[in-house]
């Protein structure tokens, strides 16, 4: 689904990245819509290409620890959350567009949910995803040749890993309660216990006594 949307916006919508992305005066202004659409619009088709790989490689690391809603749910609140932090927290981003920072989202909630069950591939994910947020502050983002020109917004980057890492946290714990409350409920006793023997009506009839025999 993100990535339909993401060729659509891309590819379909005219001038569509003067339109969809993030820019601050035009958020300032009150075109909110952009703190959602600007992880959906690319640059060009090789910038798209690039981030769609990228999504499918960060799912197939951990698409299998939340369900499909539950994804949507912490993609949703990721975009919005990284969109606001960067108009809050980093007056020097004056555009961006992509879906770089949801891929950090995901890896983020995906590792969040593997700590959360004490996986080892966990630590690992976490380990990797900070070396990697600690490259980008220290040498700027990482360019590769067929990416195109388009600048990286690395501060998005950042808030949208913590975002998906929180989100992420509560959701697999939500889904850990729901399953555990799901389990009891089958595994509980039904209340109404099966009938007595001394409750259940009898179809034996008395036999006549001797005296109505005469």
């Amino acid at each position: 689904m993100v990535a339909m949307a993401a060729t659509t916006a891309t590819l379909a919508v005219p001038r569509a990245l003067g339109r969809l992305a993030y820019l601050r005066p035009a958020v300032t202004n009150g075109e909110l819509y952009r703190l959602l659409s600007a992880h959906l619009v690319h640059a060009q088709a090789r910038h798209l290409t690039l981030d769609l790989a990228a999504l499918a490689l960060a799912f197939a690391l951990v698409g299998r620890e939340l369900s499909a809603r539950r994804w949507s749910a912490l993609l949703g609140a990721s975009a919005v959350s990284a969109s606001l932090a960067v108009h809050w927290l980093s007056p020097e981003t004056q555009a961006f567009a992509g879906l770089s920072a949801l891929v950090h989202a995901v890896l983020g909630g995906g590792a969040a949910a593997l700590l959360r069950r004490r996986a080892a591939g966990g630590v690992l994910l976490v380990a990797g995803l900070a070396a990697k947020l600690a490259l980008e502050r220290l040498r700027g983002p990482f360019a590769l040749a067929f990416a195109g020109s388009t600048g990286v917004a690395i501060d998005a980057h950042l808030y949208a890993s913590l975002a998906g890492a929180g989100f992420g946290w509560w959701l697999a714990r939500r889904a850990a309660s729901q399953a555990t409350a799901s389990a009891a409920q089958v595994s509980r006793p039904s209340a109404a216990g099966p009938t007595s023997a001394s409750s259940r009506p009898s179809n034996a009839r008395t036999p006549p006594s001797a005296a109505s025999e005469l």
